[in-house]
């Protein structure tokens, strides 16, 4: 799966609270691998959109909670705020449109970069949602065709 991050991300994240609260290797990673999900959602979002990365982008929370976790998708949406990563618009209506998000000037200046998924959990995850989506979709007669 193709994910995107911002260049010296993982230098900046190291350095955060939400960070140096996990004990073990396999959840700092995992805390990367969520980051840069949520990075690369804005990013592509904004590349379809063909928007520039400064522009505020929806993302559902439903979505955000499939594959950040129930719980865990605020702490990551406060994790790149605190860094200096993405912006929130703090204006919007449950049940009409979604939050929006957008990255910061300072990330946009670090400039984007291709990444891998480093936690095999994350990973796991992602083929899993990755094969629910194609058995979902092939199911579908219309769009099987």
């Amino acid at each position: 799966m193709e994910q995107y991050s911002i260049k010296g991300f993982a230098n900046l994240l190291v350095n955060s609270t939400q960070f140096k609260k996990l004990k073990t290797k396999e959840k700092q990673l995992l805390l990367l691998d969520r980051c840069n999900w949520f990075i690369s959602a804005i990013i592509k979002s904004t590349l379809k959109l063909n928007e520039p990365f400064d522009n505020y982008v929806n993302l559902q929370s439903q979505i955000l909670k499939k594959y950040l976790g129930n719980r865990s998708y605020k702490d990551i949406i406060m994790c790149l705020i605190g860094v200096g990563i993405i912006i929130e618009n703090p204006k919007y209506s449950t049940n009409k449109f979604s939050k929006s998000f957008a990255l910061t000037p300072k990330a946009i200046k670090l400039g984007i970069e291709d990444t891998i998924i480093y936690s095999k959990k994350f990973n796991i995850k992602l083929n899993a949602l990755k094969e629910f989506n194609y058995k979902d979709t092939s199911s579908n007669p219309i769009l099987k065709n």
